[in-house]
């Protein structure tokens, strides 16, 4: 009797499992307009959110992250009950014209590196990698710098920067220069953090210089350039966000701001942080010098009406040319509830830098 008891609880319980509401796994196909830490923009206008533990597949069947992947790849999209992206596959990429020449290849006219194969900075393996020793004495900081002569015909540098750490127990910046003016700057890293992804346009410039610099705690410490590539892009379709997107307000038109001298983030203007609207608003940001145009990312954090939970407007990506520096927020068409905007300044090929951070303001 025990014995039969047994087989009908388990039998129960496997029932149970099999019936139990799975979490929801969407498909997406689709081709990728614009990507960026929180999101991809597919070039049907859709905009899809990051899972907190998004997995993402290259076209080589290798794991990546979002860095890695490009507009114009043919992407398969796994969405989890949330509607968050919780996989993506990249099951095409054209590669069309794109040329690499790795950096490692080019004798500098100014500097020195060393070589290195197989390189692991902080776990991640890379192909090759220009390592430079960056020593410090006296309490003072250290610097190296390597310069090249800009092949012709190469449109952007791509590079993996990373510190591997040595003697000291110091940190380390790197600098990217184009003719002597300032295209990237990392954030000080220090031994384990992670490796930091820099994409400068190189167009127009006859010399690129990588500098390398460490704090009074520096000691024999080694700054990593990994996979430092010349790439040559190909041409690309300009992306034309279809008007099925959603009740979107326009940009203002004619809003040009002075450059900031000093800062390379498109810092926010107005309205003021925390500020309460209830009319049509811009939302103004300082252009940056050199940028090519400017990516701005609208959410609505705290809704007023549940019903708007899945409204089509409360997560919004919208790309700018460089002359527009604006954008109306039009209170009728979107949710009410608070909400947080930044905008990220692009170069020819990717980000001109990191953001600025999120301002807040309240819809009423």
């Amino acid at each position: 009797m025990k014995k039969f008891f047994l087989l009908v609880v388990l039998a129960v319980l496997v029932l149970g499992f099999q019936h139990s509401p799975a979490v929801a796994q969407n498909a997406i196909n689709g081709v990728i307009a614009r990507v960026t830490q929180n999101g991809v923009q597919l070039k049907n206008g859709m905009t899809y959110r990051w899972a907190e533990d998004v997995r993402t597949t290259l076209a080589n069947g290798e794991g990546g992250g979002w860095t890695d992947l490009q507009a114009d790849d043919a992407v398969r999209l796994t969405m989890n009950r949330q509607n968050l992206v919780s996989s993506l596959e990249v099951i095409g990429r054209d590669t069309g014209q794109r040329v690499e020449r790795s950096l490692t290849e080019i004798k500098p006219v100014e500097g020195h590196w060393d070589v290195e194969k197989k390189i692991t900075v902080a776990g991640r393996v890379f192909e090759a990698a220009g390592i430079m020793n960056v020593r410090a004495s006296g309490g003072e900081a250290g610097m190296r710098r390597i310069v090249f002569s800009t092949p012709e015909g190469f449109d952007a540098l791509e590079v993996w920067v990373g510190f591997r750490g040595g003697y000291g127990k110091g940190k380390n910046k790197f600098v990217i220069q184009g003719d002597g003016r300032t295209l990237f700057t990392s954030p000080w890293m220090a031994e384990g953090e992670q490796p930091v992804k820099a994409n400068v346009s190189i167009k127009g410039y006859t010399g690129i210089s990588l500098i390398s610099s460490g704090d009074e705690d520096t000691y024999v410490d080694t700054a990593v350039w990994a996979n430092p590539m010349l790439v040559k892009i190909p041409p690309s379709k300009p992306i034309i966000l279809p008007e099925s997107i959603g009740d979107i307000p326009s940009p203002v038109p004619n809003v040009v701001l002075p450059p900031s001298a000093t800062s390379p983030y498109a810092r926010w203007l107005s309205p003021p942080m925390n500020s309460r609207i209830n009319r049509d608003t811009p939302l103004v940001w300082q252009q940056v010098d050199g940028a090519s145009g400017y990516l701005l990312e609208l959410q609505a954090v705290t809704l007023f009406n549940p019903a708007d939970a899945n409204h089509q407007s409360r997560f919004l990506t919208f790309p700018f040319p460089a002359n527009m520096t604006a954008y109306t927020f039009n209170v009728n068409r979107m949710p009410k509830g608070a909400w947080r905007w930044r905008v990220h300044a692009l170069s020819d090929t990717g980000f001109l830098s990191e953001t600025n951070s999120w301002a807040m303001f309240t819809s009423q």
